[in-house]
């Protein structure tokens, strides 16, 4: 069996060994010598509660650093520790001394707070912001909002008319709100808005419901001009009430149109309800200057300050009629009195009921005349009717050819009968007021289609003339 026997090392080995054996027991020594060695020492209370010690105030001061250093990156402000730490100067025999340890019981015991500035309106506490510049800029901004809706020229710097201050606090850093946040509490009276998605078969009334709001408030949420939402439309549930009120002073140039006149001209060639344009009137145009107030973009206050006239307006020349008597036929038939008596009291087409009140369609004319004047085929036909007729009291009806009839009612009695065959201007009755009349009057229609029905009246004055 062969066995290997180990050289022994040099001398020139050994003394290495040695010496680097001598380096690692100075290190060890030392350092419990920095630990252990009796001597004076800083005792660190936090709030009056011991924490640890250490040989220098620095290595304290280091510690407060790195661990508001750190809470800066968790939370991007410059932070103060805000319980008292405190040292006092003693002798210990033994002092331990370990600074992570210490590091981690002050961490463990204090809260941060951060420098801010507080928003106040009307001396009521609003919002917490990170800076006293920031704050600034956040009520310049709310001004600048609404002062984006002025399509006018801005008589006056916008007007914050709330009492503003700034007050320097120490808060936690949660308790400061980031830039737009603020800005939305002022512009808003809140941070955020509950929304809703408008879904198929959703209406107004049934999301105001489900929110506990009105259908209004609802709509003055979403600034709505009507009840009608589409499906997929996002809707804020939240009416905004704005914390800070903004005064601007506009002044705004509207066109309006100048109304132009009219001058009227008699003509006793039309009946009293016809007219007939001679000029055409024309508007002017007027540009007037008027100075608005509004408040949180609504107008409050307008005040006209100056008009200037753009184009002056063209009078309209136009005639309106004053017979009342129709003195000539222009087609088939004649007027049912003798020529020239009888005035137009109530034209055909709507008018007032003057048993009801409410507008009604009036089937045909209304010629007043006294009671007994005589009444006249106005063409030749058969008589279909002749006898008392509801409302139109005593009623004589003649067809004629190419589809006509003639009406006459409210007679006081009447001089044919059903199946006699009457002549153009032949007597049927005279003037009364039977059926529903205020007064002696014929009831006067002309239709057309008449026989396979009552056909359907047409206007009678369009047979005749003035």
């Amino acid at each position: 069996m062969n066995l290997k026997i180990p050289k022994f090392a040099t001398q020139t080995q050994i003394g290495v060994v040695s010496l680097i054996i001598i380096a690692i027991l100075l290190t060890i020594g030392h350092q419990g010598y920095n630990h252990y060695q009796p001597g004076f020492v800083y005792l660190v209370t936090v709030n009056g509660q011991e924490v640890g010690i250490v040989r220098d105030q620095d290595d304290l001061t280091n510690i407060i650093d790195h661990l508001t250093d750190q809470e800066k990156q968790r939370t991007g402000y410059d932070v103060l520790i805000v319980e008292e730490i405190s040292t006092k100067r003693e002798f210990q025999f033994q002092p331990n001394i370990h600074l992570p340890n210490l590091q981690y019981s002050i961490d463990s015991l204090v809260n941060y707070e951060a420098s801010a500035t507080l928003i106040l309106v009307e001396n009521e506490p609003t919002v917490i912001v990170e800076s006293l510049d920031l704050a600034k800029q956040i009520i310049q901004d709310v001004t600048e909002y609404y002062t984006s809706f002025i399509k006018g020229k801005i008589v006056d710097q916008p007007k914050v008319l709330n009492d503003i201050s700034f007050e320097n606090v120490l808060v936690k850093p949660e308790e400061i709100v980031d830039f737009e946040s603020a800005k939305s509490l002022l512009l808003r009276g809140t941070t955020n808005f509950e929304t809703y998605k408008v879904s198929r078969g959703d209406s107004l009334w049934n999301i105001a419901t489900k929110a506990n709001i009105s259908v209004e408030e609802l709509k003055e949420a979403n600034n709505l001009k009507t009840n009608v939402v589409n499906e997929g439309q996002e809707l804020k549930l939240t009416t905004a009430e704005p914390l800070i009120v903004v005064e601007i002073v506009e002044e705004v140039s509207v066109q309006e149109s100048i109304p132009f006149t009219t001058e009227w001209k008699n003509n006793s060639s039309l009946f009293y309800w016809q007219t007939r344009v001679i000029t055409p009137g024309v508007n002017g145009i007027k540009e007037t200057k008027y100075q608005v107030t509004k408040i949180n973009g609504e107008e409050v206050e307008k005040v006209k300050i100056g008009t200037e006239v753009i184009s002056e307006p063209v009078t309209r020349i136009a005639e309106r009629g004053t017979s009342k008597q129709s003195n000539a036929a222009v087609g088939r038939f004649r007027w049912p009195l003798a020529s020239g008596a009888g005035q137009i009291t109530s034209p055909f087409g709507n008018r007032n009921d003057p048993f009801s009140g409410r507008i009604a369609f009036h089937t045909g004319v209304d010629i007043g005349a006294p009671a007994g004047t005589a009444v006249y085929a106005s063409e030749g036909g058969t008589v279909r009717i002749a006898g008392r007729q509801g409302s139109y009291g005593n009623l004589v009806v003649i067809q004629h050819s190419g589809g006509y009839a003639t009406y006459y009612a409210h007679l006081s009695s009447i001089n044919t009968s059903v199946g006699s065959t009457v002549s153009k201007g032949q007597l049927i009755g005279r003037v009364g007021r039977t059926g529903s009349a205020t007064g002696n009057h014929l009831h006067f229609e002309i239709r057309t289609g008449y026989g396979a029905g009552n056909g359907n009246p047409v206007n009678p004055m369009g047979f005749f003339s003035p």
